[in-house]
């Protein structure tokens, strides 16, 4: 059976034109851990990452410090399976949506635009009727499909990969999420609810076998707390 480090990708550059790039402070977060891993001489067998570059430049950061502390690591495996789902394209069309269907809904989308309150009202409605398939648009997939996808990485792990001791998945919330589903067999709502949890640069173990996924541990940022600087916990 293999113990299976999910880590979430840093902070992203929320607002910037390039969303998909790790922030000063995303680097900072992954450097954190990756010096936290090698203070407990961590070790992997195998490193895996999505293909998204805020993944991606996850791993690199965390373990180039890693490697810098004179500990081995393989090279990340990249996996589109543990991608993030397009939360601002189904955003974008579905606010289109309400605003051109159902005006009631037209002063709380003006009150989202300046009040972080009202936005996180919104997109959690927006995104569980997404995730409920209420309004799924033909040209978007739908939150099952993504579900099928990380889960068929999962799968991917448990029979080609669970005879390891120790692996590192460095992904996102979303697929963080549906892991946690399929370990605790919930249903796929509340799976997007937790995904909502998931802290940057935070780790949850899980244990892989023939019999399947377990939860270990959730949404761990002990390497972040004891820098004692809040700025460092972050959800994006």
């Amino acid at each position: 059976m293999s113990l299976v480090y999910f880590i979430r990708h840093g902070q992203a550059s929320f607002g910037k034109a390039d969303y998909d790039a790790l922030s000063p402070l995303g680097f900072r977060q992954a450097e954190t851990l990756g010096e936290f891993w090698a203070d407990i001489d961590l070790h992997l067998d195998a490193v895996f990452c999505g293909s998204m570059k805020r993944q991606q430049q996850t791993a690199e950061a965390v373990l180039d410090v890693f490697r810098r502390a004179g500990r081995k690591a393989p090279e990340p495996i990249v996996l589109p399976a543990f991608d993030e789902y397009d939360a601002f394209g189904i955003w974008d069309a579905h606010v289109a949506d309400l605003l051109t269907n159902f005006p009631e809904f037209r002063p709380l989308v003006e009150e989202a635009r300046t009040s972080r309150k009202a936005f996180q009202r919104l997109f959690e409605k927006v995104m569980i009727d997404w995730a409920e398939g209420k309004r799924v648009h033909p040209d978007e997939p739908t939150w099952q499909s993504v579900i099928e996808r990380v889960t068929g990485g999962i799968r991917t792990l448990i029979e080609h990969y669970s005879h390891l001791k120790s692996i590192a998945v460095f992904t996102s919330g979303g697929p963080i999420g549906i892991a946690i589903k399929a370990a605790l067999e919930l249903s796929a709502t509340k799976a997007m609810e937790i995904s909502w949890q998931v802290l940057n640069a935070s780790v949850s173990r899980f244990y892989l076998g023939n019999r399947g996924i377990f939860l270990g541990g959730f949404n761990d940022v002990a390497h972040l707390l004891v820098q004692k600087a809040p700025e460092m916990i972050t959800y994006r």
